[in-house]
């Protein structure tokens, strides 16, 4: 059969057809593309409303360990404050002399005070960890209580 002698409408019809499913498969990726375009910027600006929760509740968390820590400050320099000039006791005035001691009172004290800084520092340390971990926890349970309707969507 020669291609020729095939009839000019059926050509007609088959490009006319081909031509009909393009323009309709060229509509349908623009509304395909439109509508991704949408979903992005829907998810865009819930990733930007997530992210500004996330800064506020880290905000809140700082402020509140930032005041803990004051609080610690304050009350170890009260405790410094009020430890006397000397940690060794005065001798006791039955003792006779005074300067007969089976201890240098001078390098006690030095001792004890380095002691006691010492100590204090470790103290201080741990207690700053406690402040900074539950600062930690309480962001992270805001965080999960507040973005537990966004998960379940």
């Amino acid at each position: 059969m020669n291609p020729l002698s095939i009839a000019p409408w059926a050509i007609a019809a088959v490009l006319a057809a081909g031509g009909f499913a393009y323009v309709v498969k060229c509509q349908r990726d623009a509304r395909f593309k439109d509508e991704a375009i949408m979903m992005a910027e829907a998810q865009i600006k819930e990733v930007e409303k997530i992210a500004a929760a996330n800064l506020k509740a880290k905000e809140d968390s700082d402020a509140q360990r930032d005041k803990e820590r004051a609080s610690l400050e304050r009350t170890i320099k009260r405790l410094r404050d009020n430890s006397g000039p000397s940690l060794v006791p005065a001798t006791a005035s039955c003792a006779g002399s005074t300067t007969v001691a089976a201890f240098d009172r001078a390098e006690l004290d030095r001792a004890l005070r380095d002691f006691t800084e010492g100590v204090q520092g470790l103290v201080t340390e741990g207690q700053q960890a406690v402040i900074d971990l539950d600062s930690a926890k309480g962001w992270a349970l805001k965080l999960r209580y507040e973005m537990a309707p966004i998960a379940s969507r």
